[in-house]
């Protein structure tokens, strides 16, 4: 189920899917994440659609200039947890995805993910922070 949601998040712009993940990574513990990449792979082999490293870090980068990116999650959610959303827990939540999940796949790095900004799909401007999270 989780590699189904993996592949989710990369092919549409919805923020509950990462919510989804986060928390599963959050809640399971034990969670074995090189698991989930694994069979995301599997998955996606069987559908005969490839997604590389490098395409899925810029595919993630590119969802935070999206604005309606993190608004849809909040009407689907118990009002505790949607209160409980804040531009740091989202924050958090994107780094999990991409240490735990994004980075354990094969490949390359995509090659802008260390110089992100100046219009190239990544956020440095919207959240400085981010990268500090994803490289701690």
């Amino acid at each position: 189920m989780l590699a189904t949601k993996l592949r989710a998040l990369l092919q549409r712009n919805k923020g509950r899917d990462l919510f989804d993940l986060d928390y599963a990574l959050r809640v399971f513990e034990g969670l074995n994440s090189a698991r989930t990449v694994e069979c995301f792979l599997l998955y996606l082999g069987k559908g005969e659609v490839a997604i590389s490293r490098a395409e899925a870090q810029q595919r993630m980068f590119q969802k935070l200039v999206n604005p309606g990116f993190f608004t849809d999650m909040s009407p689907l959610l118990p009002t505790d947890l949607a209160k409980a959303l804040t531009e740091e827990t989202l924050k958090a939540a994107f780094a999990k995805v991409m240490k735990e999940l994004i980075d354990r796949m094969p490949g390359e790095e995509w090659a802008k993910v260390g110089k992100c900004g100046n219009g190239l799909g990544c956020e440095t401007a919207i959240w400085p922070s981010l990268f500090q999270m994803l490289s701690s």
